[in-house]
C-alpha cells in the first residue's frame, strides 16, 4: 500500500482546525462585549468629578470648508456664527465613535484616541473647544474639535467614547444635546 504525504498532512490539519475554537471578533454593534464577560455589562453611573480639560494642542491645518463626499455638500444646519453660544448655546444632534476608528489619523493629522475629550464637526476650526451638555441630566464635557464628520444625515456633532460617558450619551447612541463654543 502506497502512503501519501499530503493527504496525511490535510487530514491532520483538518483535525486540527476542527479542535481550535472559532474566532469572534468583537464590533461596537454587538450587544456583549468581551469587557463584559470579566466587568459585567452594567455601566457605572457618572460620579461628579472635576470637569477633564480638553487638551490644547496647536493645529496643523487651517480652517477647511465643509467636505464634499459623492458630490454631495455636508454641512452643517446651523450658520456657525454663534461665537460665544450664547447663555443658551445651540441644541445639536450628537452620536460617538469610538472602537471602530481608535488609532487611525484623524482629519487634523493626529491619532484618534477614544479615551481623550475630542469630537467631529463638519465646518468647525480644528482646535475649538465646546461645552456639550446632555439636557436630560445636566452633564456636561468640554471637547475640543480634531476631526471632520459626522457624515450621516441629521447628525451635528461625532463625540469620542470619553465624552460619550461622561455625559450618559452611550446608551442612547444618538441624542440632543445642547452646544456652546467657549474658545475659536
Amino acid at each position: 500500500m502506497k502512503r501519501h504525504p499530503l493527504l496525511s498532512l490535510l487530514v491532520v490539519l483538518l483535525l486540527l482546525m476542527a479542535c481550535a475554537p472559532a474566532q469572534r471578533y468583537y464590533t461596537p454593534d454587538d450587544e456583549v462585549s468581551p469587557r463584559s464577560r470579566y466587568y459585567g455589562t452594567q455601566q457605572p453611573e457618572p460620579v461628579a468629578t472635576p470637569e477633564p480639560a480638553a487638551e490644547l494642542t496647536p493645529s496643523t491645518h487651517e480652517t477647511t470648508p465643509p467636505d464634499t463626499t459623492l458630490n454631495e455638500i455636508w454641512a452643517p444646519p446651523h450658520s456657525g456664527d454663534f461665537a460665544d453660544g450664547g447663555a443658551e448655546g445651540e441644541i445639536w444632534v450628537a452620536s460617538y465613535y469610538a472602537h471602530k476608528f481608535h488609532g487611525r489619523t484623524t482629519s487634523n493629522g493626529e491619532t484618534f484616541d477614544m479615551y481623550k475629550m475630542t469630537c467631529a464637526h463638519k465646518s468647525l476650526a480644528f482646535g475649538t473647544l465646546l461645552r456639550v451638555t446632555n439636557p436630560d441630566n445636566g452633564n456636561s464635557v468640554v471637547v475640543r474639535v480634531n476631526d471632520r464628520g459626522p457624515f450621516i444625515p441629521g447628525r451635528d456633532i461625532d463625540l469620542s467614547l470619553a465624552a460619550a460617558r461622561a455625559i450618559g450619551l452611550v446608551a442612547k447612541g444618538v441624542m440632543e444635546v445642547r452646544v456652546q463654543v467657549i474658545e475659536q
